[in-house]
């Protein structure tokens, strides 16, 4: 029998970067659970989170609710990643997403509770994100992550948290894509990159490399244009209803200039940022796009899907090539979707299962 899993949204202030995280849950319970939405957690019930701790009076809540209803079900969706501070080899601390870049180095200076120990200054928020991801997790009872690298950094603090039904596991997002509709939109599609989220100077730099490379082959309109989570259709909740908006229809008045371009690129935010984007990719498909990276990290199996910018002017000439047989690049990247959802569905039998579990577990008084 299908039951209700319920995503809580409530402890995010914005829904725009947890849009393709939650379609990737919803994608991956394959029918076996409706994920409904709610602002709170509903107590005996499976409560969906995805990782924003950063409230300590939501973990308290958390562990209160769970205390008088202990029939509650807490599925943690983890999202960054747990990184060791260390100098010459020294680990003095552990937050989210530090890679050693001089932005992360400034943030370690600012949290000083994790150099000095000290109190009475507020860390910064992906430290206090981390901190509250900690203290909720002896509160999980199924815990996933939605990239295979993020696993590693979960496997000590997992340890110590006797309530996991079962070991932590990678969530895969399913694409089950339109193709005869994709055929129809690609073939009105200008030649051309959107990109998406905050422009970083390492993503200027990137993107003018790129203008610079078409222009040598001609191309004198704009190549590419950068589209704020602002400017984009949010993920919109309703009363029992999620609307993700990826089928949004370009204006009829629209110029060429106005409508999505055909590949939608995702560059790292920093030229050391070790990691591919899933999601990012993911969130291309979705609109109807080509996804295209800047670089292959052999992380994840999505990254099959994407078209590689390497920067070359002889990549410039092939994309301008593209648009004489858009047919046959669609059978290409049909194929490579198919093969990818195949990866993707194995995947998340884990999650269907782990939630099975849950529901035959026995309640302790």
């Amino acid at each position: 029998m299908t039951q209700n899993a319920y995503l809580v949204w409530g402890n995010h202030l914005y829904t725009h970067g947890i849009g393709e995280i939650v379609f990737t849950v919803d994608a991956s319970l394959g029918g076996y659970h409706r994920l409904r939405p709610t602002g709170t957690i509903k107590p005996g019930k499976i409560n969906v989170i995805i990782d924003e701790f950063s409230n300590p009076y939501f973990v308290r809540r958390l562990a209160e609710i769970k205390k008088e209803y202990p029939g509650t079900r807490y599925v943690f969706i983890a999202t960054e990643f747990v990184t060791p501070i260390s100098v010459l080899g020294l680990e003095f601390g552990r937050t989210f997403n530090f890679f050693g870049n001089p932005g992360d180095w400034l943030n370690v200076l600012r949290n000083r509770n994790i150099l000095l120990q000290a109190t009475g200054r507020l860390p910064s928020y992906m430290h206090r994100r981390f901190a509250g991801f900690v203290d909720a997790l002896p509160l999980c009872d199924v815990l996933a992550f939605v990239h295979p690298k993020i696993g590693p950094g979960l496997k000590e603090l997992s340890a110590a948290c006797s309530g996991l039904i079962a070991p932590p596991m990678a969530l895969y997002p399913e694409l089950h894509l339109d193709f005869d509709r994709l055929q129809e939109q690609w073939a009105t599609l200008p030649m051309g990159f959107d990109i998406t989220g905050t422009l970083s100077k390492y993503r200027r730099r990137v993107m003018n490399k790129l203008e610079q490379r078409f222009a040598r082959c001609g191309h004198n309109r704009p190549i590419w244009r950068h589209v704020p989570f602002t400017e984009s259709d949010p993920l919109e909740f309703g009363r029992s209803t999620m609307r993700f908006h990826y089928d949004r229809e370009e204006k009829p008045n629209n110029t060429e200039g106005d409508k999505r371009y055909l590949f939608n690129i995702n560059p790292p935010q920093q030229s050391k940022w070790p990691f591919s984007s899933p999601m990012r990719i993911a969130r291309a498909a979705l609109l109807g796009q080509i996804p295209a990276i800047t670089a292959k990290f052999n992380d994840h199996e999505i990254e099959a899907i994407a078209y590689r910018w390497d920067g070359k002017q002889e990549s410039a000439l092939h994309v301008m090539s593209l648009r004489i047989d858009r047919a046959k690049l669609l059978d290409s990247y049909m194929q490579a979707v198919k093969r990818y959802n195949v990866v993707a569905k194995d995947a998340n039998k884990k999650f269907v299962e782990a939630l099975e579990l849950i529901l035959s577990k026995p309640v302790e008084s």
